[in-house]
């Protein structure tokens, strides 16, 4: 959701804008979980107790069996994933120029601009650089709180009468700089949304 605040000159449009941002997204991770165990074994030993023993007017040899249990740890690589839903919410002052041609009371209008993107609230996590665990946002400080980038739009609208006009239009954005600190991380938008245009005569 946003406003733009559009100047017109000839064929040309100058404007300014504000506008407010929910992005989300799901995030899995595949990692290499080391996992403790255990391996046992027996080792089993005789040993002689009495040589001289006599049962029932035989001699007979008395043995002691002894089995040792022996543990070994062991370290097994286990296959993990580890899921998350990141939320980002921005406040975008987007800076543009337009090319305007109408056809009647319809328009087409062409938006190129720079916009600059306060990230004010997020949630969620990355994968830490081991690549073992997820580390929250707000814990690792990997978060940039402004991140700048460019815009395009393509417009078709209708002027319903000399105040207002409504529309459709579709656009790409890209994020010029990361707004993560450890990866480079960046948003690529496609977006489709509806316009509503106001022009007081003034």
């Amino acid at each position: 959701m946003g406003i733009n605040l559009i100047r017109p000159y000839k064929f040309l449009t100058f404007g300014v804008g504000a506008h407010y941002i929910v992005q989300t997204e799901q995030v899995g991770y595949k990692v290499n979980r080391e996992e403790l165990g255990v391996d046992i074994s027996y080792d089993t030993t005789y040993r002689v107790v009495n040589s001289n023993f006599v049962s029932n007017g035989k001699p007979v040899l008395l043995i002691e069996k002894q089995i040792n249990e022996i543990e070994t740890p062991s370290f097994t690589l286990v296959e993990d994933y580890l899921y998350r839903t990141n939320t980002f919410k921005r406040l975008s002052i987007p800076v543009f120029i337009g090319v305007q041609k109408n056809y009647g009371r319809i328009m087409a209008e062409l938006r190129a601009g720079l916009v600059a993107n306060y990230l004010f609230d997020h949630q969620g996590a990355y994968i830490s650089k081991d690549l073992a665990v997820t580390e929250d946002f707000g814990q690792s400080n990997s978060i940039r709180d402004l991140v700048y980038g460019y815009q395009f739009n393509l417009s078709l609208g209708y002027q319903v009468n000399e105040i207002v006009g409504v529309g459709v239009r579709c656009g790409y954005e890209e994020d010029l700089t990361s707004f993560t600190n450890q990866y480079d991380s960046r948003w690529r938008n496609q977006n489709l949304g509806l316009w509503l245009l106001y022009q007081p005569n003034w």
